[in-house]
């Protein structure tokens, strides 16, 4: 992403907190591939950290992972997707805690859109369109 100057700030956190709050952080990983080429990458690193349990089924045991891959890949694309690329400062973040996966864009405060702005015709990320 750094051949890319307008989205070089871009990069994807993923935060793994031990519990349920942020007090004790396991794990930061900041990918700085490009999205598309580090998609399933991201995927797969956030899946490795969700909590598991084991269950035994009919005598096999099974893994189950706090959440399913495909609500991962759901909840990954829509952050990548409907960020702000107009605020330079915003970085999309995934947070890991032992009981939910949260997603956020982090908004720089000099970069809020006002009312008359969004009430123009103007898209969120003209300069993708």
């Amino acid at each position: 992403m750094h051949d890319f100057p307008d989205i070089s700030r871009k990069s994807v956190r993923i935060i793994d907190y031990s519990g349920l709050s942020k007090l004790q952080t396991k794990l930061v990983q900041i990918f700085t591939r490009v999205y598309a080429v580090g998609y399933q990458d991201l995927v797969q690193s956030i899946y490795a950290q969700l909590p598991q349990n084991e269950v035994i089924e009919h005598a096999l045991r099974k893994e189950l992972k706090l959440v399913p891959d495909v609500i991962i890949r759901e909840l990954l694309a829509n952050a990548l997707i409907h960020q702000d690329f107009t605020c330079t400062g915003a970085s999309v973040m995934i947070e890991i805690y032992s009981d939910r996966v949260k997603s956020q864009t982090q908004v720089s405060p000099w970069c809020r859109w006002s009312a008359s702005s969004m009430a123009t015709d103007r898209a969120m990320n003209a300069l993708l369109i």
